[in-house]
């Protein structure tokens, strides 16, 4: 290493104004500062875990950023800039280029080492397992792109990572950084996990969905999302369009769910042109509606529900749209229409759940006119045939009050 130093000072001693020379001497002192730092965070988790170990207080660090991974993307954040382009050594003899980045490699060398060796200790306990796996990976994030990472990448890391929970961690660590691919090869690396790599694209493809499922199922909608289009983006890449189509329908729901309307709009519509012959159509179609309704585009939804009524990919669906059409009509001022929706819905559907809701208006309306009979005998309605609606509570409570009123008396 002394002989590369001291051929490398003097390269860079007689070049030092040539800009990419510059550039080049910029990223060694980003490697420098980030391996200070990288060893001086590891010196305080080692002693953390040591002290865990013999029973004594722990130093100071932070559970939280274990837990949650905010080392790593602090480092990430702080690095990131000033590793986004690629090394390009300067123009120079290749016998000069060859020690620049001999120098570079033996740099990044030494931080992997002393990272491989300090990380060890804390890696005996679970907490200091996290933090440990988090450092160890600032560095072959900076350097490679997520796309990139490979199998081949794997051999770099340090041998107390390759057990099955520091796997398991650095596979999650991978998804909270955004780094699909990594978070993939990861999880095909663990001898515990399903994913094989050499199943291709599509194996990948499956992953995403299982992740985007189990964000799901813990209400992470943005985090859903985000790894949902990410799917659909790389199962249109497949050659038969496998996946693609569950895909596209579990996004259209998550946006609808996080209430990201206008976008869900789009997706759902993008759908409906996509999969005319798709058994969700119907589902969809009226997820569009909702979406419509959350953006307040009340004309579209109205003019839109009028085809989905009469479309029989529509026909389990029906009274969902039209109720939507109804809550359309009265939100855009147009009672006589929202009236003749509404005398549709109770005519077709009168035992549906949501004929509560129209009961219920036309009830409140009933009050607000002053016919405190027709408003009981509505409410009343409500309270016997729809028990478990959202509605029948207040329904209740209105009718309660209305009948200890003079005018409300029967």
């Amino acid at each position: 290493m002394t002989d590369v130093k001291s051929r490398f000072l003097k390269i860079a001693g007689a070049d030092w104004r040539e800009p990419k020379m510059k550039a080049f001497l910029q990223r060694l002192m980003a490697v420098d500062g980030l391996a200070e730092q990288l060893a001086r965070r590891m010196d305080q988790l080692a002693d953390a875990s040591m002290r865990q170990l013999l029973g004594g207080t722990p130093a100071q660090f932070s559970v939280a950023d274990t837990e949650t991974f905010g080392v790593i993307r602090y480092f990430l954040g702080l690095y990131q800039q000033e590793f986004a382009e690629g090394l390009v050594p300067p123009d120079l003899p290749q016998e000069d280029m060859e020690v620049l980045r001999e120098y570079y490699a033996r740099n990044l060398q030494a931080i992997g080492q002393y990272i491989d060796h300090h990380g060890k200790i804390p890696a005996i306990t679970s907490q200091g397992l996290a933090g440990s796996v988090q450092l160890a990976l600032v560095l072959p994030f900076l350097h490679m792109p997520d796309e990139a990472w490979n199998t081949e990448t794997m051999t770099g890391l340090p041998q107390w990572l390759r057990t099955a929970e520091a796997m398991k961690m650095a596979e999650q660590c991978a998804l909270s950084c955004g780094r699909y691919r990594t978070a993939y090869v990861l999880a095909c690396g663990r001898k515990d996990a399903s994913p094989r790599q050499e199943d291709g694209n599509a194996s990948y493809v499956e992953y995403l969905r299982q992740v985007a499922a189990a964000r799901l199922d813990v209400g992470n909608l943005a985090g859903a999302i985000t790894v949902l289009q990410t799917a659909v983006a790389e199962a249109r890449k497949l050659p038969h369009g496998e996946l693609l189509e569950d895909l596209a329908f579990s996004l259209c729901k998550a946006c609808v769910r996080a209430k990201r309307f206008n976008v869900a709009a789009g997706r759902c519509k993008a759908f409906l042109g996509q999969f005319p012959a798709s058994a969700q159509w119907g589902e969809a179609a009226t997820l569009r509606l909702r979406a419509l309704y959350g953006a307040e585009s009340f004309e579209e939804l109205i003019a839109e529900a009028q085809l989905y009524s009469t479309d029989s990919r529509c026909k389990s669906h029906r009274p969902a749209i039209i109720y939507l059409s109804w809550v359309a009509l009265r939100r855009a001022g147009r009672q006589a229409d929202a009236g003749r929706a509404g005398e549709e819905f109770l005519r077709k559907f009168p035992s549906h759940a949501l004929a509560a809701d129209l009961h219920f208006a036309e009830a409140l309306e009933a009050m607000v006119a002053g016919d405190y009979e027709e408003a009981l005998r509505l409410l009343e309605t409500v309270e016997l045939r729809f028990p478990q609606s959202r509605v029948a509570e207040r329904a209740r409570e209105i009718k309660a009050r209305l009948e200890k009123t003079p005018s409300g008396k029967r």
